[in-house]
């Protein structure tokens, strides 16, 4: 069953998916209406599932389950990954990928102005380190960490200076 987004509990189990390019405003919509009418339909075990979703950024595809009443079972969460690779299907588009890390480019935790251009970059795992060594980013840029896994997180972590997260085992490299 459907919950507002904003109505969800900071304990809501919470999964993240990165789409490789912006949705236009056509596929928004239709990712909005494809999503409710799976999260309404959702179930574990034929009990309904308390779950809702947002987009952010016109790129990120965020789905939270409030395990308060009913919890996610792994057929649950198989649902969830076949619906999504119906939309990677249906939109051309990749969801699935988590070698592909995503930053906001030019835009660090103290030169956040609502009214800069937000522009998203990406780059393969594999590509870090030269992505740093090119200056293309740096350890204040902001990383989108899409392994929270619960809303607090969510809220809190999802977006971090790249110093603050997993990947600044890179730095070290690039600076020796």
């Amino acid at each position: 069953m459907y919950i507002n987004f904003e109505k969800m509990p900071l304990s809501a189990r919470l999964w993240v998916y990165q789409a490789e390019r912006t949705l236009t405003q056509e596929e928004k919509i239709a990712f909005e209406d494809a999503t409710t009418v799976f999260i309404n339909q959702w179930t574990a075990h034929q009990a309904t599932l308390n779950a809702s979703f947002c987009i952010k950024y016109e790129r990120f595809l965020v789905v939270a389950v409030d395990e308060s009443a009913t919890q996610a079972s792994g057929c649950s969460i198989d649902k969830l990954t076949h619906f999504l690779q119906h939309l990677q299907n249906e939109f051309k588009i990749q969801l699935l990928d988590r070698l592909q890390l995503a930053f906001l480019e030019n835009n660090h935790l103290d030169n956040q102005d609502d009214n800069q251009d937000k522009k998203i970059i990406t780059f393969a795992l594999k590509d870090v380190k030269n992505a740093l060594e090119s200056d293309k980013i740096n350890a204040k840029t902001l990383f989108f960490n899409n392994s929270v896994n619960i809303l607090a997180d969510f809220q809190t972590n999802w977006l971090l200076p790249l110093e603050n997260t997993w990947l600044k085992k890179y730095l070290s490299s690039v600076t020796a």
